[in-house]
């Protein structure tokens, strides 16, 4: 299994708070049998420059595999991306280290805001200026502040969305989660995991869930071609 969007990188954002939380976090996954995880930490370009992101970003990848050498710690095939706030200003950097491995794809986290026109232009814009491909991370989260029209007009461009395994064992937001992947509005898995406690991968009761509604191959798969796996 391939988990998507994840905080697992020491010390990065609000995600694995230690190199000894990150290495727990992985095991976890591991058992859940995810052998490919795509490492999403926090980029917010109002904190910090894109250069000043992938250095740190660099620092605390290594740092987790000079710890996984020195304790005979198997890590899985891990690829380093970033979940990024969007903005409109994002048009004016360029974004292509804030892509997810070697792919044209970046993960974009929209503000948790009603949408409004300036919204889907700025998304436009920023999809014709950067020639980048479009991930929208947790799109069923967008609902807590849009009706179904907005989040359908969101997901209307040339972009790709993906949903949290937490929406998909959450009986309240299953249904609607659901629907999103059978609408073709839902195209990749992730844990969003932050942590052991609050947060912990969850990727395999999600999957249990998919499987029986048979959801879950399609979207493993997506995540393959994408990843070029």
């Amino acid at each position: 299994m391939i988990d998507f969007h994840t905080h697992i990188l020491p010390e990065m954002d609000d995600g694995a708070s230690s190199v000894e939380e990150a290495v727990d976090m992985i095991n976890e996954l591991q058992s859940q049998g995810v052998s490919t995880i795509v490492s999403t930490s926090h980029y917010y370009m109002q904190d910090e420059s894109v250069d000043s992101f992938v250095k740190r970003r660099g620092i605390a990848y290594n740092k987790l595999v000079t710890y996984a050498n020195q304790n005979n710690i198997k890590l899985p095939n891990i690829i380093l991306g970033a979940e990024v706030l969007f903005s409109p200003i994002l048009c004016d950097i360029d974004c292509k280290p804030l892509c997810i491995g070697n792919t044209p794809y970046i993960l974009l986290e929209m503000p948790y805001t009603k949408f409004s026109s300036s919204h889907f232009k700025a998304l436009e814009n920023f999809l014709n200026v950067s020639g980048l491909q479009c991930i929208l991370a947790h799109v069923e989260r967008y609902y807590h502040f849009n009706d179904d029209k907005a989040v359908e007009k969101l997901v209307s461009h040339d972009v790709l969305c993906q949903i949290n395994a937490g929406s998909v064992i959450d009986k309240k937001l299953r249904k609607k989660t659901l629907k999103l992947i059978k609408n073709d509005c839902a195209h990749i898995l992730g844990s969003d995991t932050h942590n052991m406690s609050s947060r912990k991968p969850n990727i395999s009761d999600a999957m249990k869930i998919l499987d029986k509604k048979k959801l879950g191959t399609e979207l493993m798969c997506n995540a393959a071609e994408l990843l070029n796996l």
